[in-house]
């Protein structure tokens, strides 16, 4: 089997934001703002760090009220409340492991008692295993993998959509 080229970036999970390398770009892009999504909740999994931070910065930058589900990086999940509102948007932070289906009904009850509504769920949060070959994954990572990157996705899209239009 081929060997994927790896960047040397070693930590344990989930992964701090300021401890990656190199550290991911989340701040929104300068450009006029629309208030495209004023009005507008939006529950991003994972919106502490990376990739959902960027997207719940933007969302806010555009209006959007923002839930942040997050596992246990609560400084991190603090740090990014404080950045959505400086937008003057409203942001909620729930913790808890999305990878139990009661914790995503949790979460999308949390959002409904602090918004009354959900118009956007980005289904964020998960997980890998940088590995050189197939072999080298355990089916405890395969089966964590799942839980975190297909189950949750189908557990927080179930409980949320009664809640949009």
């Amino acid at each position: 089997m081929k060997k994927l080229q790896q960047a040397n970036q070693q930590q344990t999970r989930p992964g701090k934001e300021k401890k990656m390398k190199p550290i991911p770009e989340t701040d929104p892009i300068i450009y006029s703002q629309g208030g495209k999504l004023a009005g507008k909740t939006a529950l991003i999994t994972g919106g502490d760090s990376g990739i959902g931070k960027a997207t719940a910065l933007l969302f806010a930058k555009e209006g959007a009220d923002i839930v942040i589900a997050y596992l246990n990086e609560k400084e991190e999940a603090l740090s990014t409340k404080k950045e959505i509102e400086k937008f003057n948007v409203n942001c909620k932070i729930i913790k808890g492991d999305l990878s139990i289906e009661k914790n995503c009904r949790i979460a999308v009850e949390k959002s409904i008692e602090s918004f009354h509504k959900i118009d956007i769920l980005i289904n964020n949060a998960a997980l890998h295993w940088e590995s050189e070959t197939l072999e080298e994954i355990s089916t405890k990572q395969l089966e964590n993998t799942f839980k975190n990157n297909v189950f949750s996705y189908f557990w927080m899209t179930k409980y949320t959509l009664p809640y949009m239009q």
